[in-house]
């Protein structure tokens, strides 16, 4: 064993031991520690951006044993930006690796597909569990990343792995279907094609854009002709550069709406928190469990209220007959017009205080075929995509 062998044997301990820490009282799978240091995650890092002055790095023998402790942080690791600047493909956290291959419950001759191969590090750790009768197929729409991800499993001898180019949102018609699927990546769609290419019963991890902007790890089951969630996290990745990626909802500035000359001159309607047996404290969950559950919840924004500017919160429902604006701000409830909009809003504030507060992650998520509309009970709240229906319900309805 050479010098810089005993190094990363050394850095690979250490960051065990911080993953270790993430998985809390579950203990990592000793088949996935096998894999994780059977395949270092140097190799997959061909170029990366530098933890200090953002610089490119070109990673070679001679300057492996300068750069260990950056590679072998439990950090992500920038390895492309788009012609903007924009970070669009990273090497995952380690940790989040690790813990996100484990949910899998990966077993030998499964076969995988990744949507979003990045540095191909992620596709190979699933290619040791599988083993040699099963396959991991990963597609990346970055060709150089793809290139150099072959080089090393080539090197690794990981034959069990397929990297391919191309836009993994349309699947892999000719492989499928699979016993699990990963998203890398971030999508507010769920695309059509992963409804007909996991296997009943599989599993599908989806990383769903949240409208918040946030991301949710999603480990989905797959149940007759739709997914169910088993598990929600929240995480932070890249955004899918296939397909249709969508940003986050835009902030709508209130002077834009059509009654608003009409309303700043009349008194609003004040409801206090403490009346609804709300606290400040509970406002970021609340307000992101409305964004999930209620389409017509929005952030808004003022150019001339200084008074409404102030608010750390200001989000609010417009009436679908655009005829009342309910805003919460940092202690009440402003309605302006009829008070039919915050009938709405008391409504789903009502059904998250019985279930206690519920965090977005606390909730069920199933997600159908855009041709299959589901059935909408109590407590449940239906969210229309372009090419899938979303379903979200109350832990204490589910």
């Amino acid at each position: 064993m050479n010098d810089s062998q005993a190094q990363t044997q050394t850095q690979q301990s250490k960051l065990l031991q911080e993953i270790q820490a993430f998985f809390g009282e579950e203990r990592i799978d000793e088949r996935l520690i096998d894999a994780f240091l059977a395949t270092p995650r140097h190799k997959f890092a061909h170029r990366f951006e530098g933890s200090s002055d953002g610089h490119w790095i070109e990673l070679s023998e001679e300057n492996l044993s300068d750069h260990l402790v950056q590679l072998y942080q439990d950090s992500p690791l920038c390895i492309y930006r788009n012609k903007i600047g924009e970070v669009v493909s990273t090497i995952s956290q380690p940790s989040l690796v690790l813990y996100m291959i484990q949910l899998l419950e990966l077993q030998a001759g499964m076969t995988v597909f990744e949507l979003g191969g990045g540095s191909g590090w992620h596709a190979a750790l699933m290619a040791r569990l599988v083993g040699p009768n099963g396959k991991v197929h990963s597609a990346e729409i970055i060709k150089d990343l793809v290139e150099n991800a072959r080089i090393t499993k080539q090197k690794l001898g990981i034959n069990n792995l397929e990297l391919i180019n191309g836009d993994a949102t349309k699947g892999l018609q000719d492989k499928g279907p699979f016993d699990r699927g990963v998203f890398t990546a971030s999508a507010r769609e769920l695309p059509p094609a992963f409804f007909e290419q996991i296997k009943e019963g599989g599993l599908l991890q989806f990383v769903l854009k949240l409208p918040t902007g946030s991301d949710m790890l999603c480990l989905l089951r797959k149940k007759e002709n739709r997914f169910e969630s088993e598990y929600l996290m929240p995480c932070s990745f890249v955004p899918v550069t296939g397909g249709h990626p969508q940003e986050a909802t835009p902030v709508t500035l209130i002077e834009s709406l059509p009654l608003w000359p009409k309303w700043q001159n009349e008194e609003p309607h004040f409801t206090p928190f403490a009346d609804m047996g709300i606290s400040s404290d509970d406002l970021p969950a609340l307000i992101e469990f409305c964004q999930v559950v209620c389409t017509n919840f929005i952030p808004f924004d003022s150019q001339e209220n200084d008074s409404l500017r102030s608010n750390e919160f200001l989000f609010g429902i417009n009436a679908s007959d655009k005829e009342s604006l309910t805003l919460i701000t940092d202690d009440q409830f402003l309605t302006y017009g009829p008070l039919n909009s915050l009938e709405d809003f008391l409504t789903l504030v009502k059904d998250w205080l019985t279930s206690n507060k519920p965090e977005v992650d606390e909730l069920t998520l199933e997600i159908y075929p855009k041709h299959q509309l589901p059935f909408i009970g109590q407590g449940a709240w239906l969210i229309k995509g372009s090419q899938c229906f979303y379903r979200w319900t109350l832990p204490s309805i589910a």
